[in-house]
């Protein structure tokens, strides 16, 4: 038997097994579709996604001089205000 003909064993198999279980097949389909209308509610580019209340915390708790030692939390906090995503920033700042 050529693994081609295993393929189509298998294949048939598998749909024998949903056409007996249709409660298999409904969350074989179901559970894809739920998952995408939760992540457009969540992420969607809509101002009303989840998206819009996630926040981002950087503590800077470098110790230093500031001359070298303590000068990588300071450019990360820098390089995280200068983001974009077209022409916006990604990252805003209450402060």
């Amino acid at each position: 038997m050529g693994l081609g003909m295993k393929a189509l064993t298998i294949a048939r198999k598998t749909l024998l097994e949903l056409w007996r279980e249709p409660l298999t097949l409904v969350l074989l389909l179901g559970f894809p579709i739920m998952l995408i209308v939760l992540y457009y509610v969540a992420y969607g580019e809509t101002d009303q996604g989840l998206a819009k209340y996630l926040s981002v915390l950087v503590i800077n708790e470098e110790e230093g001089d500031g001359l070298t030692e303590g000068e990588a939390g300071a450019q990360l906090v820098q390089m995280l205000r200068e983001v974009t995503f077209e022409g916006g920033p990604v990252l805003t700042s209450p402060w």
